[in-house]
């Protein structure tokens, strides 16, 4: 929103003309600070902490696909939710993937982050 329409805006809810100016003097100072401020809190669910991994290789089994070259990776992910009504609540969120498979995750992830960043 811009000066000239909050202070419609806020004239059309009664105020005197130097209140609305002075309201709107004091938004468009902080107005960066109130945005980034909204985003920070409005749009991250939950905050990456940690992320820890290895490489299992696999000499012989009949479970592992045979293209991943006999290697899975073990993935553990420590998140960090600050909208919890008890405060923040750590959790951890563990799988295994084979090579070929996060090639996959981590590309899709990259665009989503283009795509938002976008």
């Amino acid at each position: 929103m811009d000066e000239k329409s909050l202070i419609l805006e806020v004239q059309q809810l009664g105020l005197p003309k130097e209140n609305t100016e002075a309201i709107a003097k004091q938004y468009t100072d902080a107005k960066e600070l109130l945005r980034r401020k909204l985003a920070e809190d409005s749009y991250r669910v939950n905050q990456l902490v940690s992320v820890d991994w290895r490489v299992d290789h696999i000499i012989a089994s009949s479970s592992v696909d045979s293209s991943s070259g006999g290697s899975l990776i073990n993935v553990k992910l420590d998140l960090d939710s600050r909208f919890e009504q008890h405060g923040p609540v750590r959790s951890t969120i563990a799988f295994q993937v084979t090579p070929q498979k996060l090639d996959v995750l981590i590309s899709e992830l990259s665009q989503a982050k283009r795509l938002m960043e976008s």
